[in-house]
């Protein structure tokens, strides 16, 4: 019986496929792999997955290597194949002296198994989009690019490469310079721009038909902004406010004093915020954030990395000897900042890093989509390229996540935000051939993304070897 139903699944490939000699063709075959369905949690085992022209042309149990004509046969008996992994939150950035030391670095994501990336927002918007036209096409080796371009924020400070938001009519000059290079979303930032300006850049954002992520304004309630049509919420400190009783007279108070030219005024606002948690509070918030279908992209790892830089200073990194001179000079800002902070802002740095954990966990159980994104670009301070995703989803799992949860966070999750279920997420017959193969299973321990046995990217399959080279970067 069970070779009669091979046999039948092998008559239907056969007839969707071209034909040599009598047999199916194909450009590679992986054969006894164990194939993980993110949107089940299932396990399908012994199958073989048929590649063509970068697609997954099919995919059949226990399927006779023979019947392919002018393949790539691999036997991958034991592993486990789960969709590549998707960075939601990277940054691409650093001006003209950077530019190809963020290129060479995207092809490293690829060898710890990284096949897509959400960037967003940087100052090197015109080779960022070479490079998505380029890995589009087929001309790069490296991750496929969804970007953001250059973030909206308001007229002074920040990051270079901003759009700058003064005034309402800016805010539409800024939408039409960035709609002329297709952006995948629009990103906005909170430094300097006006309580008002923000809230009215995400609806014309959202009217245009863009998805939305930001940062959250302290002077700006939670509600409101979830009000205006945010699509995401940039890094899950921001919950503390959902988590507050008290945040619209927190943001209020924020607000006045920065009006009045102090905004050091208004204290603190997390330990109001966290002397002002309730849990059913919060629990309510998260509840409504996931019935609009806001998503929250945690970013824990850079956090509570740069929170806890007094117990680890990450010199001993044996990450940090690959990156590039150039971008390493770069971290040191961040560092000297956080060094410079007092016993008691340390303590209260690290009460509010768990605290914030706790919360990525809650808003989970109360279902709002979360997005697996590490933060990592020039600036970051030892978030490396593709090992801190990895990171990510090992606190993602400390904050309360299955091994699963975590893996839809860095596949499925990331493709429905972009609208691109169609393509990529999962592996199923017709999709992008994006796969990760692993020696063991991630739904056992998430530690085992690591272990990686190859990776197939857009139907080019690179072994263990291959990605070992990749993560090596020859120094400059």
């Amino acid at each position: 019986m069970i070779k009669f139903f091979a046999a039948c699944s092998l008559f239907f490939c056969l007839a969707g496929c071209d034909r040599v000699d009598n047999k199916a063709s194909a450009d590679l075959v992986i054969t006894n792999v164990n194939v993980i369905d993110v949107l089940s949690g299932d396990i399908h085992t012994n199958q073989t997955l048929v590649i063509r022209d970068g697609l997954i042309a099919d995919i059949l149990q226990a399927g006779n290597a023979g019947d392919f004509a002018g393949a790539k046969m691999v036997d991958h008996s034991g592993h486990y194949a789960m969709p590549g992994l998707w960075d939601m939150h990277i940054h691409i950035r650093g001006g003209p002296d950077l530019v190809d030391d963020n290129e060479r670095l995207l092809t490293r994501y690829l060898g710890y198994g990284v096949t897509g990336v959400r960037d967003a927002a940087g100052d090197l918007s015109d080779e960022v989009l070479a490079w998505r036209e380029a890995v589009a096409a087929g001309r790069m080796e490296a991750p496929v690019i969804f970007t953001s371009l250059r973030k909206l924020e308001g007229p002074t400070g920040g990051w270079p490469g901003s759009l700058r938001i003064d005034n309402e009519s800016d805010i539409d000059t800024a939408l039409d310079t960035l709609s002329s290079d297709h952006p995948d979303f629009i990103k906005i930032y909170s430094s300097s721009i006006a309580p008002g300006l923000y809230l009215e850049s995400i609806r014309k954002a959202e009217k245009r038909g863009f998805k939305t992520a930001a940062h959250m304004l302290f002077s700006v309630p939670f509600e409101d902004t979830i009000a205006a049509g945010l699509d995401s919420i940039e890094h899950a400190l921001y919950l503390h406010k959902a988590a507050s009783t008290e945040d619209r007279a927190i943001s209020s108070d924020v607000r006045k004093a920065r009006e009045g030219g102090n905004g050091s005024e208004a204290g603190d606002p997390f330990v109001r915020m966290m002397a002002s948690y309730d849990r059913d509070h919060a629990f309510l918030v998260f509840k409504d954030l996931a019935r609009r279908g806001v998503a929250v992209t945690p970013t824990l790892y850079i956090d509570h990395l740069l929170r806890f830089l007094d117990e680890n200073d990450h010199m001993d990194d044996p990450e940090l000897a690959q990156i590039p001179a150039a971008i390493r000079e770069t971290y040191q800002g961040r560092v000297e900042g956080a060094l410079r902070r007092s016993p008691e802002a340390i303590e209260r740095d690290h009460r509010r890093m768990q605290a914030t954990i706790a919360l990525t966990g809650l808003a989970h159980e109360a279902g709002v989509t979360l997005l697996a994104g590490s933060d990592t670009g020039a600036s970051n301070s030892y978030v490396y390229p593709g090992d801190s995703l990895h990171q990510e989803l090992r606190m993602l799992v400390e904050a309360g996540l299955s091994p699963l949860d975590a893996l839809r966070a860095a596949t499925v999750n990331g493709a429905r935000w972009l609208d691109q279920t169609e393509r990529y997420g999962s592996i199923e017959k017709g999709k992008a051939a994006d796969i990760l193969i692993l020696e063991k299973n991630p739904l056992e321990a998430i530690e085992n993304t690591r272990s990686a046995a190859a990776l197939i990217r857009a139907g080019a399959y690179m072994d263990a070897d291959k990605l070992r080279s990749l993560r090596i970067l020859t120094r400059r």
